[in-house]
């Protein structure tokens, strides 16, 4: 089902490390895993947010929309408070991002259904 007007329809806020993260591992709101809805998703807000310890200025994690795992060296570079738009749904599926730090930061995800 489409909703009628353009809103975001899902927050979450995830702690980002070491390991990749793939975006449609996440869960929705209920019981309903995530593929059951990004019918409906169109495009993705990402900001991530720094640990504290974080090093100023420094690249604290690498993502690709490819469907490729970033590495520590390979991968586009986030750095504190950085934006990144995921702009149609198959690149959603495909998005991977990982810390390439050993800290651990937040990302805050919002979906959109436009």
């Amino acid at each position: 089902m489409a909703l009628s007007n353009p809103i975001c329809f899902l927050k979450q806020t995830i702690t980002l490390g070491a390991v990749v993260l793939p975006l449609s591992t996440l869960k929705e709101f209920g019981p309903e895993d995530f593929r059951n809805v990004a019918g409906d998703i169109k495009t993705v807000q990402i900001v991530l947010e720094p640990n504290a310890a974080a090093v100023a200025g420094a690249v604290l994690a690498r993502y690709w929309q490819t469907g490729e795992d970033p590495t520590l060296t390979e991968g586009m570079p986030i750095r504190a408070f950085e934006k990144v738009n995921i702009n149609s749904f198959s690149d959603v599926i495909a998005f991977r991002i990982k810390a390439v730090d050993a800290l651990e930061h937040k990302l805050q995800i919002q979906f959109f259904n436009y």
